[in-house]
């Protein structure tokens, strides 16, 4: 009987052991691939990065993206903390792959409210914004506002593969 109890026990903290690393990587992905973005392409407007682990995302994830939090599995948004910029990196990993596409279509309406916002806000900021992306590489939704949009988008795909 003891032994039993400790191949159980033994049995759970491997299985908890093998799922807390799942996310992992996604999670190293996530934030290298901002990190590489934002130090190929220097964008001075974007200077705060928040990521899924830190409370200040989950606390704001519904209000930015309309969508549930619990539909990611991992995430990280990078923006300019004055709000005088439109400037925005925002990647989540989408936990079910059959959900991409409809995260995809909340990214894009991101970009429109932030198109919304800003033309009353900051006009000059609006040409940004209408270039603006929306792109997926695999289960990775990426939003990026910027003038240097693509070549973002391309630092991020490097990581992303």
């Amino acid at each position: 009987m003891k032994k039993r109890a400790i191949v159980f026990t033994l049995t759970a903290v491997l299985l908890l052991a093998l799922t807390a690393c799942g996310n992992q990587n996604d999670s190293v992905k996530c934030v290298k691939a901002v990190e590489t973005a934002l130090e190929k392409v220097k964008s001075a407007d974007i200077d705060t990065t928040v990521n899924y682990d830190e409370d200040a995302y989950g606390e704001n994830f519904e209000r930015l993206y309309n969508f549930s939090k619990e539909q990611v599995d991992d995430g990280v948004i990078a923006y300019a903390s004055s709000g005088g910029s439109a400037d925005e990196i925002s990647v989540v990993h989408v936990a079910d792959s059959s959900d991409v596409n409809g995260i995809k279509k909340y990214m894009e309406a991101r970009l429109e409210k932030r198109l919304q916002d800003f033309q009353n806000y900051k006009p000059e900021e609006v040409s940004k914004i209408e270039n603006g992306k929306v792109v997926v590489q695999q289960q990775y939704v990426i939003l990026v506002i910027s003038n240097k949009a693509d070549d973002i988008i391309n630092a991020m795909r490097e990581v992303l593969r």
